[in-house]
């Protein structure tokens, strides 16, 4: 029940022509594409420099957020291959084949961008977002009120703005959602 949930929700607003996404849902998905790496060290470093940040505070503060980054992505990457689940991309059109009668397929589903070529389980980005911020939120702590860049913004869309770390990690996770490329 739980995976045909999963799935449905998916196949209908990460699709490339969904009717349901928002446009702000679509906003942020693109958004999001940026590599987080580039993105939480551009964050950071307009943090420390508008707060002035103690040099030794700065350093450890980026060696933590970078070792988190890093050790996020190891972790990550080494479920994807543990567990070689199937992205959306295949799963919305080879349903007739997961033996859950509560999952249809389409055949000419497409998500809103091209789906990465590994498997699907979990999503990296989606670690390394929480992970960095998670860092973030204790050298900063959690109610910080934010602006990030990104170099993958959509026309018009060069900042996306934020009420703590915990929820531009909810929405970097949603993204993938709304992207078609996680369940």
């Amino acid at each position: 029940t739980q995976y045909a949930a999963d799935y449905n929700e998916v196949k209908a607003l990460g699709a490339a022509n969904s009717s349901l996404r928002t446009p702000d849902q679509t906003g942020y998905a693109v958004w999001w594409m940026e590599f987080a790496e580039g993105s939480v060290n551009r964050l950071a470093r307009n943090l420390v420099t508008a707060r002035g940040t103690h040099l030794w505070r700065t350093a450890r503060m980026f060696a933590l957020l970078n070792m988190s980054l890093f050790d996020g992505y190891v972790a990550a990457w080494d479920a994807k291959y543990e567990y070689n689940t199937w992205r959306p991309y295949s799963a919305i059109r080879e349903a007739n084949d997961d033996g859950n009668p509560l999952t249809l397929p389409d055949v000419d589903w497409e998500p809103l961008r091209p789906t990465p070529p590994f498997p699907e389980y979990v999503s990296a980005h989606s670690v390394a977002c929480y992970a960095s911020f998670e860092i973030l939120r204790h050298a900063f702590g959690e109610r910080v009120s934010f602006t990030m860049e990104t170099s993958t913004a959509p026309a018009g869309m060069p900042t996306r703005s934020f009420a703590s770390f915990g929820t531009a990690g909810e929405e970097c996770a949603d993204s993938r959602v709304m992207n078609g490329f996680h369940f």
